[in-house]
């Protein structure tokens, strides 16, 4: 019978050669087009020798057995390590991944012709050959259910993903909207303020009109022994003080309701976006959504009346973002 020391540096041999799964013996990312999968079934017969042997009583075996099996996995251990450290930037990298493939086949034949022969013996001396047969049958049972209820776990966790994913893509949307929306109001404001100094212009400028129309009777009174020349120059005078008031105010009062015309605008535009919103948290229909967009981007974007100005064209032209909105939602529903 063989030494617990033999037995145990078999064991110590088996788990390194094997530490490495096949798939990342044949496969790595690092070598670019090269690949070991020539040997992929050699190796895969080597893996399952030595995970029987594993399990086996292998002291039954004499020393020189041991000895021999150690002897023959060495070599095919080492070409596995030097496999692990291939790299395709060494000098004729392609001659020694050939060399590897033809070493490790012809090392791999030698071992199993040396050792398989003691593998039913071992499993026989065992003598629980049908439990490990059951066990196994058990274990791939477990595997079946684990594997299955992964499968559950991972459709479950994608559809919580696809929540998260969507809850983020209206969180955004909501920020956006609000960050929008914010800045129309903050415009609006600032116009408004602008809108009331104008207004306190206007009428500044009118008071002032009024005042220097009464004065001018006054002020530039017409003698009545005056000539013709006379009379003239202090009609003229009045009438451009007068005029230069009188524009003053009506430019003024101009800018007000330019200004007052912003500030509805943006207003109307600020209420639309919070108003977009609402309608977003309120419907999961994403045809809703889209029509609401649609609606809001025409309020938005399209030139709209106020009141203060003229603007007779504001019915029948529109902006070309509308459509552009459009096309992009028609272009996103068919992906």
């Amino acid at each position: 019978m063989a030494t617990q020391q033999n037995v145990d540096k078999l064991l110590k041999l088996i788990n390194e050669t094997t530490e490495v799964p096949v798939v990342s013996l044949i496969n790595s990312p690092d070598w670019g087009k090269f690949n070991f999968e020539d040997i992929e079934e050699d190796l895969k017969k080597l893996f399952e020798m030595l995970n029987h042997l594993k399990i086996l009583p292998l002291n039954l075996l004499p020393d020189t057995e041991i000895s021999k099996i150690v002897s023959g996995l060495d070599a095919p251990k080492k070409t596995i390590d030097a496999i692990k450290k291939f790299d395709i930037e060494q000098a004729n990298a392609k001659g020694t991944r050939d060399s590897y493939v033809q070493s490790i086949k012809s090392q791999i034949d030698s071992f199993y012709i040396s050792t398989h022969l003691w593998i039913p013996y071992l499993a026989y001396q065992k003598g629980d050959v049908q439990k490990n047969i059951e066990s196994l049958n058990d274990s791939v049972k477990k595997a079946s259910t684990v594997l299955e209820q992964t499968k559950e776990d991972v459709e479950a966790k994608k559809v919580e993903i696809e929540g998260v994913v969507q809850a983020a893509k209206e969180a955004s949307a909501s920020v956006g909207v609000s960050h929008f929306s914010s800045n129309f109001k903050k415009e609006a404001d600032d116009l408004e303020t602008n809108a009331n100094t104008w207004l306190k212009t206007t009428i500044g400028l009118a008071v002032a009109t009024f005042l220097i129309t009464l004065l001018s009777y006054w002020i530039l009174e017409i003698p009545k022994d005056s000539s013709t020349a006379q009379i003239v120059q202090v009609l003229s005078t009045k009438l451009i003080l007068i005029t230069v008031f009188f524009t003053a105010t009506l430019w003024s009062g101009k800018m007000y309701r330019a200004m007052m015309h912003q500030v509805t605008i943006n207003r109307h535009r600020a209420n639309a976006l919070l108003t977009f919103q609402a309608f977003v948290k309120a419907s999961n229909d994403n045809n809703i959504r889209d029509a609401v967009l649609m609606e809001t981007t025409k309020s938005i974007f399209s030139i709209s009346q106020s009141g203060y100005i003229d603007n007779d064209q504001s019915s029948s032209q529109q902006t070309n973002v509308v459509e552009i909105v459009k096309s992009s939602i028609e272009k996103i529903a068919d992906k």
